[in-house]
């Protein structure tokens, strides 16, 4: 009987080669496993040049932007917006979803993204 693995979403890595192939440590353009999309805090946003984003926030600063994270002053959350043809990770502000009105959001993707 052959054995599968398991992954932490629940699922084979049987169709793997259909997912983003990030080195480790890294989320694709699939929500990393252990995201509840039902309890994330999610907002869309369209861009000045008409770009629509999704931004999501993360359960944690990822790796490669803690140092950056612990440079800012105050607390920091990590969301993941994704255009499709895009991805950033961006640092903000914990209640970024209330405070931030679009423009502010749109700014703060285009700053992330360069």
């Amino acid at each position: 009987m052959r054995q599968r693995n398991v992954h932490p979403d629940g699922e084979t890595g049987r169709r793997a080669g259909l997912k983003i192939p990030w080195p480790q440590g890294r989320v694709g353009s699939i929500p990393t496993p252990g995201i509840h999309l039902e309890e994330a805090v999610v907002r869309t946003v369209r861009d000045a040049r008409g770009t629509t984003w999704i931004c999501l926030e993360l359960p944690e600063v990822p790796a490669e932007q803690q140092a950056d994270a612990a440079a800012r002053s105050g607390e920091t959350v990590a969301i993941e917006c994704n255009s499709g043809a895009a991805r950033v990770i961006a640092l903000v502000d914990p209640g970024w979803d209330d405070v931030m009105d679009d423009d502010r959001l749109s700014e703060t993707i285009a700053r992330f993204t360069r």
